[in-house]
């Protein structure tokens, strides 16, 4: 992942989870940060379709758990392509 694919990420992670610029990302968790609701999780992994091209299956969309996950599983498939 390149740093402007990962910057790409963590605006629309942000965006999507509403995490405010003032607030780091790493460590934001599903379920547990109050933005990060079922709504904005279809929000994300379509957004995540989007903007890198991808496709997911349904458990790995339910995979996409905390921020963490999301730049591994990203960096991850834009490698194998």
């Amino acid at each position: 992942m390149t740093g402007m694919q990962r910057e790409e990420l963590e605006a629309l992670f942000r965006y999507c989870v509403r995490v405010p610029d003032d607030r780091s990302v790493a460590g934001v968790t599903r379920g547990v940060w109050p933005g990060w609701d079922s709504m904005a999780h279809v929000t994300l992994v379509g957004a995540l379709e989007d903007q890198f091209d991808l496709a997911w299956d349904l458990d790995e969309a339910q995979g996409l758990v905390d921020w963490e996950r999301c730049v591994q599983v990203v960096a991850g498939r834009l490698r194998g392509r």
